[in-house]
């Protein structure tokens, strides 16, 4: 039994892998209606899927730091630009906290976001260890508030400062 597609036809089906993949609208769905369009089986268009992913870690290795910073740029833009606009057309609020949470991945990338600091300062603490547990405890929905991950705050630092006795040194 010979082959029933050509060559250049499971290049295109490749290639329309491929483009749905980067616009991060894989699905079941989108799977079983490319495996009707080519005539094929379902296991072939997840065979397919997976040969486009083996050959995106193939080229990755291939490339640079920066290649393939910026392709991680171009692709997550895309993905976005594909979220905003089904949060808009759908009204669903998923798509659109997915597009924000990419754009600040983007900025992570690029090395343009900071992280969030927060300055807690209490008068005089009997016990700095049950007052640290408590701020860890309270960091998350800080993040929460602050719209982003409590993975993000990765440092904290305790210093004790004296309080003001309130002399003015004789003036």
């Amino acid at each position: 039994m010979g082959r029933k597609h050509t060559i250049e036809e499971v290049n295109k089906r490749l290639e329309e892998v491929e483009g749905i993949l980067k616009t991060g609208q894989w699905s079941r769905k989108i799977a079983r209606q490319i495996a009707e369009r080519w005539g094929i089986h379902l296991q072939q268009v997840y065979r397919d899927r997976k040969a486009v992913l083996l050959r995106w870690t193939e080229d990755e290795t291939d490339q640079s730091h920066d290649e393939k910073t910026a392709k991680l740029v171009n692709e997550m833009r895309a993905v976005r630009t594909s979220a905003s606009a089904k949060a808009l057309n759908d009204g669903d609020g998923s798509f659109l906290r997915s597009a924000v949470s990419l754009f600040d991945i983007e900025a992570r990338v690029l090395g343009l976001s900071k992280p969030q600091e927060f300055n807690v300062r209490v008068a005089q603490v009997a016990d700095p260890e049950a007052m640290a547990r408590e701020v860890v405890e309270l960091l998350p929905h800080a993040a929460a508030i602050l719209g982003i991950e409590p993975q993000q705050i990765i440092e904290a630092a305790y210093e004790e400062v004296q309080e003001p006795t309130g002399d003015t040194d004789g003036e």
